[in-house]
Order: C-alpha cells, then structure tokens, then sequence
C-alpha cells in the first residue's frame, strides 16, 4: 500500500511526471522537424534522405532552395493609420490574411517539398503564422533601393532568424494553454493515481484484515492445541509423579526394613558386647580382689616381719646399752676404787 508521502508515491509521481514532460518534448521536436524552417540562402541545396533535430543548444541550419513565388504583382500600398507593432502579438495582429499569404516559400517540388501538419497542432499552426508584416517590410526594402529578390531573401533571413529564436524559446519555455493541459493531465493521472492508491489502500485494508482474521484463526486453533498438548502433558506429569511416589515409598519401605534389620543386628550385637563386657568386668574384679588379697597377705607378712626384725634390733639395742652401762659402773667402781687409793 503506498503512502502519500511514502518514497514510493513520490518515485511514482516523478516517474509520472517525467513520461509526461518527454511526451511533450517529444511531439515538440517532431512538429519541429516535420516542418522545418526556410534558409535565406537561395543556392543551398538540401538532400531529401536527410533531416536534423532541432536542439536548443544548436542554431538551426536546414539548407533549402527558395524560390520567388509566382503571383500577379501586388496592389499599391494604402494608406494605414495602425501603429507600429512592437511585439509579437501586435505583430500578429496588424498581419492581415491577404498580407501573409503575399509571399510563401515555393520550393521546387524534386528538391524540397513543405509538409502539411494537421490544424489541430497547436505548435503547426503556430510556425505557419509570420513573426511581421512580410509584405510592409518587402516594400520598404524596395523602396530603399533594393531588387525584389534581394528584398525577398533578406525578408526571409530576418523571418528565419526570428522562427529560429522563437523555436528556441519555445523549446526553453511552454505556453499557457500547454501548461493549463499539463496541469489538466496531470490532475487527472493524479487523481486516477489518487484513486488507485485508495483502491489498493482498500484492497491492502481487506487483505490485512483476512490476513488478521486468518492469524487470529490459526492462533486460536494454536491456543487451542497448545492447551490440549498442555493438558495432556499435565496429565502425563501427575502420572509420573505418581509413579514416582510409589516408587519412592517402596524404596523408602525397603530402606527401613534394612534399617530395621540393622538395628536388630546392632541391638543383638550389642548385648553380646554387654555380656562379654560384664563378663569381663567380673573377671577383673574378682582378679583384682584376689591380687588385693595376695598384695594385703603380702604387705602383713612382710610388715610382721619388719615388726619381728625391729623388736630384735630394739632388744639387741637395750641388750648392748644394758652391758655398756654395767661396763661404765664397773669401770667408774674401777676407777673410784684407784681415787680412793690414790687419796687414801
């Protein structure tokens, strides 16, 4: 769908607009070409297979031969109280038919023949139509001494010099009633464009819509699927996770089973320890008591006998003391007994 001020809409009417100013340049230069304009050189010979385009950028050099045109010699002139033409228009105005018509270009027939363009070419009609007043001007130059072939070509040089300005101007610019069919033209091709536009616009709208409709069909039967697949995948879910629960159980009843036969082995095997361990515990007790008994059995012995060692020492002792002290009284009798002599 193309926008109003979308690249393409632009492209499309340039494009548009393009074909159409080719168009006109186009007819243009072929009225141009089809009737070429008269050369003020008499003895210049054209070649019939050749024809040249007018350009313009290039003056215009279509060599043909002229020749004076055969006709009863022309009245006197009358008197005329018309002002001077100045311009174009007022040239055209003061040009009468009778005037006009007084000198046309007769080439000879074998060497250069003028092409008839239909009366609806604008442009056509418009080079047939003389610049001045051919015939004013052709009596003027007589009467300043001329001979009426010199008068002639230099009539038609200064013609051909002003077909050739106008045809360039007419190549630079473009006139009204052109312009206002151009514009005709182009307001119909862009309100036929315009009407194409909202035709596709339309057409692009209904489609985008059935394309909507058909999306939003095919994402509700999505949704759907999606659903289902979703419901079947719950499903599919809770089985296995019921499943997998009483696969769990079972594993887990297995588990304490295993559990619970180890404790028993651990419970049985710890009463025997128990056992072996009191049993032991016995044994060392009445070893240690016996070992008790032989250290106290031991300790009484040997203390008696330190005892009975001790009370032999102490009257040994009191034995030794008992004879040292007899031995003191018998040597302080002994030595009394000496005193007494010695004083007696």
């Amino acid at each position: 769908m193309l926008l109003p001020r979308s690249p393409a809409y632009r492209s499309l009417l340039n494009q548009s607009r393009t074909r159409y100013y080719q168009h006109h340049l186009t007819s243009q230069r072929r009225c141009f070409n089809d009737k070429p304009f008269p050369s003020p050189f008499p003895n210049r010979p054209i070649a019939q297979d050749k024809k040249q385009t007018l350009h313009p950028s290039q003056p215009l050099d279509i060599p043909v031969t002229i020749a004076p045109v055969q006709s009863p010699p022309p009245p006197p002139p009358q008197p005329s109280h018309k002002p001077l033409a100045t311009s174009h228009s007022d040239l055209e105005s003061n040009a009468t038919p009778a005037d006009s018509q007084s000198f046309i270009l007769a080439p000879p027939p074998a060497v250069y023949s003028e092409p008839t363009l239909p009366e609806s070419d604008t442009y056509a009609f418009m080079i047939r139509k003389h610049h001045f007043d051919t015939y004013r001007l052709l009596r003027a130059l007589e009467n300043q001494g001329f001979s009426r072939q010199q008068a002639e070509v230099v009539m038609k040089g200064i013609k051909f010099k002003l077909r050739e300005s106008t045809a360039q101007l007419r190549n630079e610019l473009l006139l009204r009633s052109d312009l206002e069919n151009e514009s005709y033209l182009f307001k119909a091709e862009l309100s036929e464009l315009r009407t194409e536009i909202q035709i596709m616009r339309r057409n692009d709208t209904q489609m985008l819509q059935t394309e909507a409709s058909i999306i939003t069909r095919e994402v509700d039967a999505l949704g759907q699927r999606l659903r289902e697949d979703v419901a079947v995948m719950k499903n599919d879910v809770t089985l296995d996770m019921n499943n997998r629960k009483n696969e769990t159980q079972e594993e887990q009843k297995a588990i304490d089973m295993k559990i619970q036969e180890i404790n028993n082995k651990f419970t049985i095997q710890l009463g025997e320890v128990r056992t072996e361990l009191e049993a032991v515990r016995w044994e060392t007790i009445w070893k240690g008591m016996a070992g008790i008994a032989v250290a106290g059995f031991t300790i009484g012995t040997v203390g008696y006998l330190l005892t009975r060692f001790a009370d032999h020492q102490a009257e040994t002792a009191r034995v030794e003391k008992l004879k040292r002290k007899k031995l003191l009284k018998e040597e302080a009798r002994q030595s009394g007994a000496a005193d007494m002599e010695v004083i007696y």
